[in-house]
């Protein structure tokens, strides 16, 4: 007499009346050790996307660890920047100007590799972590690609490199940034991503 094979304690749904259960396909995980599906609507009914209000405050906080620090450090740059222009016999405006542009430019590389350095390794930045979120690539892969890391930091800091601009080319690209950028997500469907987001294809989750 045979004996049916035991239960697989994994199986969790029957295939039909007599037969034996089918064991669910195995998760794939992130290299975050956050499970995602291959796609965004899938992901986020399993998951859930995180909140506009999430991101925002993760975004606050991630300003305030990155501009106390980095404030003191362009200011000094700046007032150094500055007396070395005077001392090469160019004028206050002219030296002030250059100072201008040199603490965006610095301005700009400190928070794109700020946003680089924690997603490519973690997922989320300190930010993040308080805010309950993560950013993970739609498509599944073990972790978001650097290039798209990148471009994807580096556009939402573009405005840093318009701190030197005349006022209304400022409001002009803090206008058109707040819009692809920070409000899009408002009425993005199904996935809440910003220009960003769509560019370097993730996706923000909240953290499980």
């Amino acid at each position: 007499m045979t004996h049916p094979p035991p239960r697989d304690p994994r199986a969790t749904a029957a295939h039909g009346p007599g037969q034996w259960p089918v064991p669910r396909p195995p998760v794939a995980y992130t290299g975050y050790g956050h499970p995602l599906s291959a796609s965004v609507p899938g992901t986020a009914r399993r998951h859930g996307l995180a909140s506009w209000g999430q991101r925002c405050l993760a975004r606050l906080l991630d300003t305030c660890f990155v501009a106390v620090p980095l404030g003191v450090v362009l200011v000094l740059a700046w007032l150094l920047w500055f007396f070395l222009a005077l001392l090469a016999d160019r004028t206050v405006e002219s030296a002030s100007s250059g100072s201008m542009i040199f603490m965006s430019v610095c301005g700009f590389l400190a928070c794109t590799l700020y946003d680089v350095i924690f997603l490519r390794n973690w997922g989320r930045t300190p930010g993040r972590m308080i805010a309950g979120i993560v950013v993970v690539p739609v498509n599944g892969a073990p972790r978001i690609p650097l290039d798209a890391l990148v471009a994807r930091s580096a556009l939402f800091q573009l405005p840093a490199l318009a701190t030197w601009a005349p006022v209304w080319a400022l409001v002009l690209a803090y206008g058109l940034w707040a819009v692809l950028f920070c409000l899009w997500p408002l009425w993005d469907a199904p996935s809440r991503q910003g220009v960003h987001d769509k560019v370097a294809r993730t996706v923000v989750l909240r953290q499980d």
